[in-house]
């Protein structure tokens, strides 16, 4: 969902652009940028 947000706002929708928010939103714990990737990859986004 987070990626779909980030895309429909026309910003930068990568692994990168994910933690970045999830950081700007406090989320604790985070996942490593390599996770967020991974899943990226898993579910066909990348």
């Amino acid at each position: 969902m987070m990626r779909l947000n980030l895309y429909n706002r026309g910003r930068m929708h990568g692994a990168n652009a994910i933690l970045q928010e999830m950081e700007s939103m406090a989320v604790r714990p985070l996942p490593s940028l390599r996770s967020i990737a991974r899943i990226l990859t898993r579910i066909g986004f990348t």
